[in-house]
């Protein structure tokens, strides 16, 4: 994405939503168990790519910061 934009939010609908959940029913305890690690890894890493993030942002803004304008006017 480029500037401001973001891209729409899709809505689900509660047939959609009902539809989704009921996918998860008849997991055993070990299938729901092993679900909930993956998550819990993938959620790491996101946080670890946000915190990445955050860091390439704020050496960029710093430079920004610190690079002199450009003057304007006739050469």
């Amino acid at each position: 994405m480029t500037g401001n934009r973001r891209a729409p939010v899709v809505q689900i609908t509660p047939a959609r939503h009902s539809m989704t959940r009921k996918k998860a029913v008849g997991l055993t305890e070990e299938e729901r168990q092993i679900l909930l690690t993956e998550l819990a890894e993938i959620t790491v890493e996101l946080d670890e790519l946000n915190a990445r993030t955050r860091q390439i942002t704020a050496r960029v803004h710093g430079a920004e910061s610190a690079a002199p304008t450009p003057e304007s006017g006739a050469a």
